[in-house]
């Protein structure tokens, strides 16, 4: 396993980002609502996993790196999704028969508030993993060192998460949905300051795959079973339905991708487009609205097919393949611009 990159976790954040594109492309239920019930807890587990408040010399330096970290890409893709917004996709499609203000997703994007970023919704999830990171570091603060102190901490500020989705409060950056993640955020943390990683490392190996499958495939059905009793969970709108299934569904589900992440890694130790995909989650998670708009703009008006084809759930998987395959070279550009104006050292291409 390198030492710069633990590759598992790549593994994981690819699949992740795959099933979030499945998501946004429409995918029927109950897929829809089996994914939605783990796929914001395992970003936050793998984010968690990255984790490590102590590096930090003082709180100041914490926030200003930690808030540049995620702001700047934050800004950067609102400026390039608005502007293709604004001259080209709410012109075309469903938005052209709606009449959006102009300063609505400014304002969207400005608060935090996907229901309002017409231009980007999933651009949601950077500011509510930045509260996530801020809480958290606070929390570890207020801890002082004391491990149980910590969990009870956070298992307080998930519950007043999880209060405030049942007052359907709706706050600015998604921070409800943000309390109600940290203990999978913490779940991360203490993985990795037990050396969860190292335990994983040595039965990461061939002769252990058929038990890392195993793992994935039962932990992956207890979720969707676990998934359908209930309502759709929302994190963006901190809804949850019945916790008593949505809660461990979010857990199974983790598990399940975390294991799957392995078991690919038994197969494939050094597979450069899943590190690649893996390493570049931000940026297609950006993006890929705007690519998949122009995939069906080729296939409608350059070939002429019917957007009904893409109901199929089969041209759905290939769909979002397509779109992660178009979003490569413009991972690549993204990468290019951020060298070029020098901010390597202060941003993420990741949603870790």
């Amino acid at each position: 396993m390198s030492t710069s990159r633990i590759i598992w976790i790549d593994y994981c954040k690819a699949i992740a980002i795959t099933l979030v594109i499945m998501l946004h492309i429409a995918i029927p239920n109950p897929y829809r609502t089996i994914i939605y019930s783990f796929i914001i807890p395992i970003f936050f587990l793998l984010s968690g996993m990255f984790a490590c408040p102590d590096k930090y010399p003082t709180s100041k330096v914490f926030f200003q790196q930690k808030t540049l970290r995620l702001l700047v890409p934050y800004l950067f893709f609102n400026a390039v999704t608005y502007i293709y917004w604004c001259f080209i996709a709410r012109h075309q499609g469903a938005d052209a028969e709606s009449v959006i203000s102009l300063w609505k997703p400014i304002l969207g994007a400005l608060l935090g508030i996907e229901a309002w970023m017409e231009h980007c919704k999933p651009l949601w999830f950077l500011p509510c993993l930045m509260m996530a990171e801020w809480i958290f570091y606070l929390l570890v603060r207020l801890s002082k060192g004391h491990t149980f102190l910590l969990l009870f901490t956070v298992l307080i500020t998930t519950t007043i998460g999880f209060v405030f989705s049942k007052l359907n409060l709706s706050l600015p950056y998604t921070i409800g949905g943000a309390l109600s993640m940290i203990l999978f955020y913490y779940a991360g943390y203490w993985a990795r300051s037990n050396n969860f990683f190292q335990l994983l490392h040595n039965y990461s190996h061939r002769r252990s795959l058929l038990i890392w499958l195993s793992i994935s495939i039962i932990a992956l059905g207890i979720c969707a079973w676990l998934s359908v009793q209930t309502s759709e969970s929302n994190v963006f709108n901190n809804t949850y339905g019945n916790l008593f299934y949505a809660l461990p569904a979010a857990v199974c589900g983790s598990l399940g991708i975390v294991t799957l992440g392995i078991s690919l890694y038994n197969i494939l130790p050094t597979s450069r487009c899943l590190i690649y995909i893996g390493k570049h989650t931000m940026t297609i998670l950006a993006l890929h609205l705007m690519v998949a708009g122009w995939i069906k703009g080729v296939t409608y008006y350059l070939f002429h097919l019917s957007l009904n084809i893409y109901d199929s759930l089969w041209v759905k998987v290939l769909f979002a393949i397509t779109i992660i395959t178009v979003c490569l070279p413009l991972c690549y550009a993204y990468d290019w611009v951020v060298k070029k104006w020098k901010l390597h050292k202060i941003v993420s291409t990741s949603t870790k």
